[in-house]
């Protein structure tokens, strides 16, 4: 590390490994709630069961996660991507509001390189009206005009 990066060498040698070096870190859970969601999720899914004996109480346990096993297999075959719906959502309204971002880029680019001037609108255009006026349409049929 030395060879590498001096600085970062020092920085690590004056901090204490705890802060930096995952063999220090904790591999419990500082808090339980996951844990505890998911023991009420399936104590409240088994609570039919409860008061009948061990054997009945456990095939019923038994058939209701074969069951719904087999319910979230049958959703999961309907899905036409490789990742859970709302994941999947999550990514599609990142990669929709990337694509307009690159879109009014691109568009805020082109107007700046055309009329050479940074930070550009069509109050400060010098050039508007000149025979350079060109139209761009961005997502959602709006256009910009220079």
């Amino acid at each position: 590390m030395k060879t590498e990066s001096l600085l970062a060498y020092n920085w690590l040698v004056g901090n204490d490994a705890n802060h930096w070096s995952k063999a220090f870190f904790k591999d419990t859970i500082l808090c339980d709630i996951v844990c505890n969601n998911m023991c009420e999720v399936f104590n409240a899914a088994i609570i039919v069961a409860q008061d009948k004996p061990v054997i009945t109480m456990m095939e019923m346990i038994r058939n209701y996660l074969m069951t719904r096993l087999v319910r979230k297999r049958t959703e999961l075959e309907k899905l036409s991507h490789q990742i859970g719906p709302k994941v999947f959502r999550f990514v599609e309204e990142i990669k929709q509001e990337s694509v307009s971002n690159a879109i009014l880029s691109t568009v805020e680019t082109t107007l700046t390189k055309k009329c050479g001037k940074e930070g550009h609108n069509r109050a400060t255009c010098g050039k508007m009206g000149e025979g350079t006026d060109s139209v761009a349409t961005i997502e959602g049929g709006s256009q910009v005009e220079h």
